[in-house]
């Protein structure tokens, strides 16, 4: 797996996180560390690391990575992943200084954009954003969003 560690600059806190924390997913050695809302710069690439550089400002969110060899990743539906990673679970969080996350897992960040307004949209933001565009939600439709929450906030912003 090509990894690459990031230095943390922000790291929001989702509901998961504290489930997390509290160890309500069976199974999950502690100690944990959650966090799946992460903006920061890659730090160091690993071996055979392509795709990314150092210095770059990246973010990872709650999917953690596939295989890339299964059905599924053969037919590009990589979020359905025999071996689909977690951040958080499959590998440490951001809540931390740094993090290591497989290259697949983590997404590039607009240098225009903060590190504290980045970390939430690896998650609340990411969620927002594909379900209103797999909608086909155009501009101007009318939407209705029940509850203005970690999620319902950032919806409006989107829609």
């Amino acid at each position: 797996m090509v990894m690459v560690r990031i230095k943390v600059y922000s790291c929001g806190v989702c509901h998961t996180d504290i489930m997390m924390a509290k160890g309500a997913f069976p199974g999950l050695p502690f100690p944990v560390v959650p966090g799946h809302e992460v903006a920061g710069r890659i730090d160091e690439v690993g071996e055979g690391v392509t795709c990314f550089k150092k210095g770059d400002k990246v973010g990872v969110g709650y999917f953690g990575g596939s295989c890339h060899e299964c059905k599924q990743c053969k037919q590009n539906q990589w979020t359905t992943c025999e071996k689909v990673g977690t951040t958080g679970i499959s590998f440490r969080g951001g809540m931390a200084e740094y993090m290591i996350a497989p290259c697949d897992a983590v997404s590039v960040i607009p240098e225009e954009i903060s590190f504290a307004e980045a970390g939430p949209l690896m998650c609340a933001g990411v969620t927002t954003f594909n379900s209103i565009r797999s909608m086909g939600i155009r501009p101007g439709e009318k939407v209705i969003i029940q509850g203005i929450g970690g999620l319902g906030h950032l919806a409006i912003q989107v829609c």
